[in-house]
């Protein structure tokens, strides 16, 4: 890590007005130029480290339309199937109109339009009996990627302990095929997930165009019946894997969900953009300086150099036990 945090920090200096120049070329602009310079450098290390660990970023990150026909091809792609349930119970309504329900012990989290109350139940309130429709999938829950649902739903307890595994795929044409593949096996297996993949063409030079979210407590049960698959999923993967993640196997990196951060990926490149304008001179950075100084900010968060995919306190040891370490190899 520190060979290539150092020889990605020599490579940029400031120009006019701060302006970042990456090996001597302009980097893209920021989407956010209102806001401040620890938060640009933030963007520019997520896009040309961790997304991009070769440096290129391409056409990623444009302005660009999803791809209608690749989010078609997505939804046939995925093996889990709507339903409708009866038996939910309503245990809190929450202010954007989703609720809070309970069903044979499972608690999980309803969008509006998900849920009818029993007539019987109006107006709704705690207690409230409650038909839900299980969503299968959806391009509308963040821009530029469509979400796939398992069959399993996961409880509301389980997303607060999460993992996510990073699929590089080939390329636009690798995500239905991979897509099948994923959400087939962990239906088969009855494991409760959620995944995502780029629906804008331009993205799909990252090397984390789809994430799989898994709850803890299943991470060994993945891994056993990831070796099913592993054969004919990684004819659509490419080799890298995201900066800071944990490799299990070409093209699929591994990290700890972080507490309360939104993105793995934004939390370790703040990391570096901290150290790097800590250690600027001039228009570059020291180098040296930098590695102190990221070091200092890894004990100061109980962030291990080593194993920057763990939160703070984790062991690899709770998801890779040596009787199945030949999976994770």
């Amino acid at each position: 890590m520190k060979q290539r945090l150092q020889d990605f920090v020599s490579h940029i200096r400031f120009g006019p007005q701060d302006a970042l120049i990456f090996r001597d070329q302009p980097t893209q602009s920021t989407s956010t130029p209102e806001v401040d310079q620890l938060t640009q450098v933030t963007e520019f290390v997520y896009k040309y480290l961790y997304t991009h660990p070769s440096g290129d970023i391409a056409q990623a990150f444009r302005a660009t339309p999803p791809d209608a026909k690749l989010i078609a091809k997505l939804s046939n792609a995925n093996t889990t199937r709507g339903d409708v349930q009866q038996g939910w119970v309503m245990r809190t309504a929450l202010p954007d109109g989703a609720v809070i329900a309970e069903r044979f012990g499972k608690v999980c989290k309803f969008l509006p339009g998900q849920f009818l109350a029993d007539p019987m139940s109006l107006p709704i309130r705690t207690g409230s009996a409650l038909t839900v429709t299980h969503m299968t999938g959806t391009a509308l829950m963040q821009p530029g990627f469509f979400h796939m649902f398992g069959q399993e739903q996961m409880d509301l307890a389980e997303q607060a302990r999460t993992v996510r595994l990073y699929l590089n795929l080939k390329g636009a044409g690798a995500a239905e095929p991979a897509a099948a593949l994923l959400t087939g096996m962990l239906n088969s297996y009855k494991i409760p997930f959620t995944c995502k993949f780029a629906t804008r063409l331009t993205d799909y030079s990252r090397v984390d165009t789809a994430v799989l979210y898994l709850p803890q407590r299943f991470v060994r049960i993945f891994l056993l019946a990831f070796a099913d698959v592993q054969t004919a999923l990684g004819a659509h993967l490419g080799a890298e894997v995201p900066v800071f993640t944990r490799r299990i196997a070409p093209g699929v990196g591994f990290a700890e969900d972080p507490t309360g951060e939104i993105s793995f990926g934004a939390a370790r490149s703040k990391l570096v953009a901290e150290a790097m304008l800590s250690s600027r001179i001039s228009n570059r950075m020291d180098t040296d300086k930098f590695w102190s100084e990221f070091l200092a900010l890894c004990a100061a968060r109980g962030l291990d150099p080593d194993a920057l995919h763990l939160n703070p306190g984790s062991s690899d040891t709770f998801y890779f036990p040596a009787e199945i370490a030949e999976v994770a190899a």
